[in-house]
């Protein structure tokens, strides 16, 4: 499968003609076929079908490209990307709302476009995830291409991950998201984002309480015992166990709207930049 996209600009090699002005790609799949499979670059969600050589129009954002290519085996590496989106938008979101009143105007037109853009991109995973569940739902168990798609009627916890993405608190999002790097080994600028957000809070609130132990295990094991604990529990019980570790959720849209240093302290420990309030 692949995704159906506008390009402006193409050479007649790749598209048979060449492309100036908006031109619908409706068959990445076919376009791919033309190439080599040494060409092909394989990833968590989907296989880069041209060496990596993105239109311009998608500013190098897989979901808006009409060359990624991709199917059912390819959803938790889609479901990874579409949670990791969510949580920067969250983050933009807060940095939109704290820069009203500590930024000027063309900082805040900058994260505007980025939010945008953000955006676009989270519109472009879910259609990609509707599509993959389009694809499981149509299984033709007899047919011997469909033999190697994961099955959904008989997973629960592929069937948890497709329709049952819940509305969950920022912090909750981190560990998530860390949860799914660490099974699809991913080393990205997001689980690194995430791992890092997870071990501050950790540290912080077993320094306050003086939870050695904890600390003493983060130092010998990293986060890997505290992930797979979590993993394990049920959905119900996830919460309660990360706030045992963390003591509460405060880096929220609402709490760090109420407490701006905060809230830009919060983000700096992701390496957002906040600028103090300049007159336009």
């Amino acid at each position: 499968m692949s995704l159906s996209r506008t390009i402006t600009n193409g050479t007649k090699e790749r598209y048979g003609k060449i492309i100036k002005g908006e031109e619908l790609i409706e068959n990445g799949v076919k376009i791919a076929s033309k190439y080599h499979p040494q060409m092909w670059q394989p990833q968590n969600h989907g296989t880069y079908s041209i060496n990596m050589q993105c239109p311009d129009e998608t500013n190098s954002v897989c979901s808006l490209c009409p060359h990624l290519i991709f199917n059912a085996t390819h959803i938790q590496g889609v479901l990874y990307k579409l949670e990791a989106t969510m949580i920067d938008l969250q983050l933009l979101s807060v940095k939109l709302a704290i820069s009203r009143q500590t930024s000027n105007n063309t900082a805040r037109a900058e994260l505007a476009k980025e939010h945008d853009r953000k955006l676009s991109e989270l519109v472009g995973w879910h259609e990609m995830l509707s599509m993959i569940s389009d694809q499981l739902l149509n299984i033709d168990t007899k047919d011997e291409s469909d033999k190697n798609l994961p099955q959904i009627s008989q997973n629960k916890p592929l069937n948890d991950d497709i329709f049952a993405i819940r509305q969950i608190e920022l912090n909750e999002a981190f560990v998530e998201l860390a949860l799914k790097a660490t099974q699809l080994n991913i080393l990205d600028e997001s689980s690194d984002k995430a791992l890092t957000k997870i071990r501050l809070k950790m540290v912080s609130h077993a320094a306050r309480n003086h939870d050695l132990n904890t600390i003493n295990k983060m130092e010998a094991e990293g986060l890997d015992w505290f992930l797979k604990e979590y993993g394990s529990k049920a959905i119900e019980d996830k919460r309660d166990y990360l706030l045992s570790f963390i003591g509460s959720f405060n880096s929220n849209y609402n709490s760090m709207l109420g407490n701006k240093q905060e809230g830009a302290n919060d983000i700096n420990h992701l390496g957002i930049e906040t600028k103090k309030k300049k007159n336009d």
